[in-house]
């Protein structure tokens, strides 16, 4: 069991290059709309696709956190999206860089989507948010 953040497993606050095999996890609406936050950085500089709202694109792994007409989702229906891509990762080589997904525009808090990264904590390839990781580390004691 793990009792101190893995500080090589953080992602940085401020994602602006990524390295060779790393993925930027970023929060999405299901239309592909990447036009604020980490959506237009995941765009403008991870080569993620507009229209592509869910799944792999470009350098990237989009996780809907809102709707297709941009209405932000169930804490339920983002945590199936989290499901898949919990697939997705455990499969896939490369390191994910896991944003505060739903914790900006779509308004939620880190301790409603951090529960839903508990998988992540022995999983190597899965880096995560500062908050993300306090929140989940305090559950564990």
């Amino acid at each position: 069991m793990m009792t101190e953040i893995p500080n090589h497993r953080i992602t940085p606050e401020r994602v602006t290059t990524l390295t060779d095999g790393h993925v930027f996890v970023f929060g999405s609406n299901l239309a592909g709309r990447h036009g604020a936050g980490a959506a237009k950085l995941a765009c403008d500089r991870f080569g993620a696709e507009y229209g592509v709202g869910q799944g792999p694109t470009g350098r990237c792994y989009a996780i809907p956190t809102k709707d297709r007409q941009i209405r932000t989702l169930s804490l339920n229906q983002i945590a199936d999206y989290v499901k898949a891509f919990a697939s997705h990762a455990v499969e896939t080589d490369g390191t994910f860089l896991v944003t505060e997904i739903g914790c900006g525009l779509a308004g939620y808090e880190p301790h409603h989507i951090a529960p839903m990264f508990d998988w992540t904590i022995d999983q190597e390839n899965i880096h995560l948010p500062l908050r993300f990781w306090e929140f989940l580390l305090k559950q564990t004691r």
